[in-house]
């Protein structure tokens, strides 16, 4: 869970720190009233390891704002209701020789393409350098920045709070310096809802990422961790239920974690079939998901800065 050091865990089992509490106040008691047990746990179950199917690509269904009107200034989220999720900001840039793009903000995440092309990743936290642009031969070239919000702080020590941390493209984007306007936005709120209605569709030749679906048989229901740790970026659903983001690989390969397998509490599952949907914004090709029992605690991998969260 976020929340490190706590006395119960997602699974409402106790951990250390809940013994400690325990004897704490029973030592304050001195006898003289007994605490209650401890309640058993949850059973669990290990599902069986299978691997989802392509079923959607990430662009399908974007429904630009105002019928595809074109904004001077790339909006946040928050200016057209959206407070998560993802958002595609789309404009043209002039031929010319190579250059580079910056940015005043990007929260939290982007994927830049141009012409189509994956160019770059920016991520708020590593105060990136800007991004190199190739040369363009032909006049508006298309330029298309996909914009992971990745939840909010709840305050900072230079005064910020969630209220003011907003999402998407912040401020001006420049190439060499010019800022870029005309921008078409379009939404994908990645809502619980939104996800399940998703239709079936062919890919995308050169797509990155996608909708994958799949399938898992239970005769008994328990609760349940999923490993996406062979998967890259993205955010898994259970029977139309968001169990949360993973993030275990970057794209050179590199680990990056800490949220490797997810937690699914029994409620969430039924006997019978249950479908999982997973939207990866970065792996091409399905991986296969593990079940497991318990959460993985091996951090070896996991270099400490990314456990920070080093808003601007």
């Amino acid at each position: 869970s976020y929340d490190y050091g706590s006395p119960i865990d997602e699974q409402g089992r106790p951990t250390k720190e809940y013994h400690q509490y325990r004897q704490i106040i029973a030592d304050a008691l001195k006898g003289k009233e007994e605490l209650p047990p401890i309640p058993a746990p949850i059973p669990v179950v290990e599902i069986a390891d299978f691997t989802p199917e392509f079923f959607a690509n990430l662009r399908d269904g974007l429904q630009p704002l105002g019928n595809g009107k074109k904004f001077k200034t790339a909006p946040y989220f928050e200016a057209f209701g959206q407070n998560q999720g993802l958002a595609f900001y789309r404009t043209t840039v002039p031929a010319g020789p190579a250059g580079t793009l910056d940015f005043d903000g990007i929260h939290d995440y982007a994927h830049v393409y141009l012409d189509g092309k994956l160019i770059a990743t920016v991520d708020r936290r590593m105060k990136k350098a800007p991004v190199s642009v190739p040369a363009r031969e032909k006049a508006g070239t298309p330029l298309e920045i996909m914009v992971e919000g990745m939840g909010h702080i709840n305050y900072d020590n230079r005064g910020g709070s969630m209220e003011k941390d907003r999402k998407g493209i912040v401020g001006a984007v420049r190439l060499d310096g010019k800022p870029l306007g005309n921008w078409v936005v379009a939404p994908k709120p990645l809502t619980e809802a939104s996800v399940a209605a998703a239709e079936k569709s062919a890919r995308d030749a050169g797509a990155l990422g996608g909708h994958f679906r799949g399938t898992f048989e239970l005769s008994e229901v328990g609760d349940t961790f999923l490993d996406m740790s062979q998967w890259g970026k993205g955010v898994l659903y259970v029977n139309g239920h968001n169990l949360g983001r993973y993030w275990s690989r970057a794209l050179d390969g590199r680990p990056v974690g800490p949220q490797l397998r997810l937690f699914c509490p029994a409620p969430f599952l039924k006997v019978g079939k249950n479908q999982v949907d997973v939207v990866e914004f970065e792996q091409i090709e399905a991986r296969p998901i593990r079940g497991c029992k318990t959460r993985n605690f091996d951090m070896n991998d996991v270099k400490t800065e990314n456990l920070n969260n080093q808003w601007d």
